[in-house]
């Protein structure tokens, strides 16, 4: 049975951020991480852009959305969270499945099993798109004289 490792003060991510999760991944399965067994909610659809249900619950399946110039930063940071069992959060770009480019943020907790092993991530995905436009349109603003 695994346990929750508490996500910075909180217990889980559920209370983590008042995020609640909409993924997981199990990495005990044997042979490749893209291989394992991955489930979503119908909001992760929707965030790719596909009908709930459409894409095969896999990693591989994911990934294919995740920008080819963002991939190697997410393993990165996932691939530490493992090997710490530390929470993580990241921000990167997928394609949506009409070929938009969105902005996402995941925060990801490692569960681990009693004997301190990680068995699953557990996370949340978030559309920041219209965040991260705003964050673009005031940055390029002129500043205003005095």
């Amino acid at each position: 049975m695994g346990g929750i490792l508490p996500c910075l003060d909180c217990a889980t991510i559920s209370t983590c951020r008042g995020l609640q999760p909409n993924f997981w991944i199990d990495i005990t399965h044997p042979g490749h991480l893209l291989d394992a067994p991955t489930g979503w909610t119908a909001e992760v659809d929707a965030i790719l852009g596909v009908p709930a249900g459409k894409l095969p619950r896999s990693v591989s399946s994911f990934i294919r959305f995740v920008h080819p110039d963002d991939l190697g930063h997410v393993i990165q940071i996932m691939a530490q969270a493992m090997a710490r069992r530390e929470p993580y959060r990241v921000s990167y770009r997928l394609f949506q499945d009409d070929g938009d480019v969105i902005f996402v943020r995941e925060n990801t907790i490692v569960d681990c099993d009693q004997d301190g092993q990680p068995v699953r991530l557990i996370g949340n995905l978030r559309d920041i798109t219209a965040q991260v436009q705003t964050w673009i349109a005031l940055r390029d603003q002129p500043i205003p004289d005095e």
